[in-house]
């Protein structure tokens, strides 16, 4: 059994695609294996949402979401979005022709820079609170530095595949 992460991230600049990043899998951090693994064989808490965030931060597989959470940005219209751990959240179910690849995929969440820029960030990660209170299920860094300048958008959905 491989479970596989994936993001796909839009920066959108006056409505058009600026930069993107399609299919690039992501890490899974050590609290989320420990998550997923407990809560499906051991019948641990399940997470109800999860939220995608970002951080000006060079991770590591140890790393917890305290650690990241404190290089998140602040202000100008960013908050961490909500991905509920549902159909609401993960809306798209497809399992391949031999029926050995089940993948599920993610709603867009958008973070939109109001009111000033949100970054510069380095970082898009998974949890399971907008606080740091949670766990830090997996994260990509991003093969640029980014900023979302005032009016500016990035978009971002994800994608699990088991297979």
């Amino acid at each position: 059994m491989n479970l596989e992460h994936f993001w796909t991230i839009r920066h959108i600049r006056n409505n058009k695609v600026i930069w993107e990043t399609i299919n690039e899998p992501n890490t899974i951090a050590n609290q989320g294996i420990s998550l997923i693994l407990n809560s499906f064989y051991r019948g641990g808490p399940v997470p109800t949402n999860f939220y995608v965030r970002l951080a000006n931060y060079s991770p590591q597989i140890t790393d917890t979401l305290a650690t990241i959470s404190s290089y998140e940005p602040t202000g100008n219209g960013y908050t961490p979005q909500i991905l509920p751990a549902s159909l609401l959240g993960y809306p798209t179910s497809t399992t391949d022709a031999n029926g050995s690849t089940t993948t599920i995929t993610s709603n867009t969440v958008t973070f939109t820079a109001s009111g000033g820029n949100i970054g510069p960030v380095t970082l898009s990660y998974i949890s399971t609170s907008a606080d740091n209170s949670g766990k830090l299920i997996s994260y990509l860094p991003l093969s640029i530095t980014r900023t979302v300048l005032n009016g500016d958008s990035m978009e971002y959905f994800y994608t699990c595949q088991l297979n």
